[in-house]
């Protein structure tokens, strides 16, 4: 019987080690890359073959590679080639032949010339070859794949005017080597156009994202083109909401459909099309989701056949096939980028977060990740949670005229010199520069939040409140009333205030901090 008990007492110790085990792991945490008086920037992040993590964006006007363990220590870092530091292009991708490429948009100054850099490396960071495309025009919404026959594709705008048409789209295929094969320049309409992503759909054929404004019927465009191998169309999709300008799009190929992701300051739309775009069903989040910076654009990650993640700025949203909300995460950080590893999320981002209070202290850039568990929890208080909702939307759809340009770039083989330098992580949150000190915000609860305008604040101990304000991210006072000395305070916002803002609650002998959301 004793040794009964024992067997059974040892088989429990195990369970429990198990199951602590399993809940460490699946612990998320916030870590901060930093260099002391020095600027680091994220643009992309991705799960590498060796199930590690490369956060890819810029450190002193150099491009930067880091190499990370999934408890998000360095293993190694690369720098190489120029960058714009904060608004770095830096993309990585993960190729066929288990190696990995990099990418990167960049003014040379020296001819005044505009190129994206390529670089091709192995697991360990070891350069296997560089390529440089030469450009006469800057480029925005840069993306690339890689597809089939091993070359590469990328989408971007090219901005090619002072006057209207400002930009087109710019679709440009490259070999194996990131060599040029052919481009094309597409007009759509009179003002701004931009490719934003492509993919290869399972014909071997491309499908592209991008949107176009015309300014003579202030009319702004979601567009589908698919182009064959060649770059000859095959067929366009316009899609057009009331009063919605749209600033980045997302393609992503389903197993018999398309999802196509369209974000405004607002709100992020989801069409889900056929594989020809006709809409099979649009609906709207409302979810602020400002673009605080070019580089940042909308990504999504097929997670099963069923469920797919999507990264806008400052949320993380999970969804079924149907478009219904899962859960949803956002961040005290601007976020760049997120993947996928061993079913946990790892979101990157940067900061720090410009404050409501002028300061003569500059902070330089720094890096921050966010890892989350497959349920979107983080226990740091870098992130919050909260219940997003949808409502239908009705699109027009139209088929436009393309007017497709053949264009030609230079190309050449050149060396790169790849050096690493020294980066320090810490557990903590991006810095927050320009507010107040940052107190104990666990005093001051707000409930709900998100919310629609209309929630309470209590503060603990007593606290009373004498007054709130209400900022918003450029630090203007958007709201701002007194109270009665209570510890607690109802607030109905009648304004149409939407996004994230910081709330200000002052007492009698301190002020507190808290990150507050309206829908």
């Amino acid at each position: 019987m004793a040794m009964k008990t024992f067997t059974l007492n040892i088989l429990t110790l195990l369970l429990s080690l198990v199951i602590v085990g399993t809940s460490f792991a699946q612990q998320g945490y916030s870590k901060v890359y930093e260099k002391q008086w020095e600027a680091l920037q994220s643009s992309s992040i991705i799960n590498t073959f060796d199930d590690n993590l490369m956060i890819g964006g810029s450190y002193e006007g150099e491009n930067l590679i880091l190499k990370i363990n999934p408890e998000g220590d360095i293993i190694w870092n690369k720098t190489f080639g120029s960058s714009n530091t904060y608004e770095p292009s830096l993309r990585i991708k993960k190729l066929l032949d288990s190696t990995y490429l990099s990418a990167s948009t960049s003014y040379m100054s020296e001819n005044q010339e505009y190129g994206i850099s390529f670089v091709k490396m192995s697991e360990n960071g070891d350069s296997i070859w560089t390529s440089l495309l030469t450009l006469t025009n800057y480029l925005s919404h840069f993306s690339i794949e890689q597809v089939y026959d091993s070359g590469y594709l990328i989408s971007s705008g090219i901005y090619i005017n002072e006057s209207p048409p400002y930009s087109e789209m710019l679709i440009i295929k490259l070999d194996k080597f990131a060599q040029y094969e052919w481009a094309k320049s597409i007009d759509i309409l009179n003002n701004t156009n931009a490719a934003c992503s492509v993919v290869q759909t399972p014909d071997s054929n491309f499908i592209v994202s991008g949107y176009a404004y015309n300014s003579n019927e202030y009319l702004t465009e979601l567009i589908l083109l698919k182009i064959s191998i060649e770059g000859d169309f095959i067929w366009s999709k316009t899609y057009s909401y009331p009063n919605t300008n749209w600033d980045r799009t997302k393609v992503v190929v389903l197993d018999n459909s398309l999802l196509l992701l369209g974000g405004t300051n607002n709100h992020i739309f989801i069409l889900k099309t056929t594989n020809d775009g006709e809409i099979i069903w649009s609906k709207k989040l409302n979810v602020y989701s400002e673009n605080f910076f070019n580089y940042v654009n909308i990504n999504a990650y097929i997670l099963t056949d069923s469920e797919l993640a999507i990264l806008s700025p400052d949320n993380l949203i999970k969804i079924d096939s149907d478009g219904e909300i899962i859960w949803s995460t956002s961040f005290w950080m601007y976020t760049s980028d997120f993947t996928v590893l061993n079913n946990e999320f790892y979101v990157s981002g940067n900061g720090p977060l410009l404050g409501v209070k002028k300061v003569n202290i500059e902070s330089p850039p720094q890096i921050g990740l966010c890892k989350l568990d497959s349920n979107g929890i983080n226990n740091t208080d870098c992130i919050m949670g909260g219940d997003l909702n949808y409502e239908l939307a009705e699109f027009d759809t139209d088929t436009l005229i393309i007017n497709a340009t053949d264009i030609v770039f230079s190309k050449s083989m050149f060396p790169m010199e790849v050096s690493s330098k020294s980066f320090s992580v810490s557990d903590k949150c991006v810095d927050f520069i320009g507010g107040l000190s940052r107190l104990d915000d666990s005093k001051i609860t707000i409930y709900p939040n998100p919310n629609y305008g209309n929630f309470e604040i209590a503060t603990s101990q007593g606290m009373g409140i004498l007054k709130i304000q209400i900022f918003n991210t450029s630090g203007q006072l958007v709201y701002d009333q007194t109270n009665n000395g209570e510890s607690n305070m109802q607030i109905k916002i009648t304004e149409n205030l939407h996004g994230i803002f910081l709330l200000k609650v002052f007492s009698e002998n301190s002020t507190l901090c808290k990150k507050l959301i309206i829908n």
